[in-house]
């Protein structure tokens, strides 16, 4: 089985807040597991720090470097993808959440989330 972290997920473990689950603390800990991370998530917190809505005490370089020991990969943005939020119905309006779901689907990834609207989709959520 193999994971995609959303946004507050990664961010959350990193920061050590206590918001994350043990069952998401688990999966990232664990080296076994495959565990991806979007180019969609670095979009967002790129905007999400330039607006001021969020703040990391690290550059982008830094933080994939601390996600590297856990082996984590880097989830690029394909077309393929793209054409699967066309079909999305419009449950959740957050592009960057649209975007990862549309990934989980497409390349069979159980998205780790606490956001509960990703359950209104045919994914696997864990949380």
């Amino acid at each position: 089985m193999a994971f995609l972290l959303d946004t507050h997920t990664v961010l959350w473990y990193l920061n050590g807040d206590s918001q994350l689950s043990i069952k998401a603390k688990q999966v990232i800990d664990d080296s076994a597991v495959k565990k991806f991370f979007s180019i969609a998530s670095c979009w967002e917190i790129a905007i999400k720090t330039g607006l001021n809505k969020i703040r990391i005490e690290y550059s982008f370089d830094e933080m994939l470097q601390k996600l590297s020991p856990f082996g984590f990969s880097l989830l690029h943005i394909e077309l393929h993808q793209l054409k699967v939020i066309q079909t999305l119905p419009f449950y959740h309006r957050d592009p960057f959440d649209r975007l990862l779901i549309a990934q989980s689907l497409s390349e069979n990834l159980t998205i780790v989330s606490k956001d509960k609207n990703f359950s209104l989709y045919p994914v696997q959520l864990l949380w």
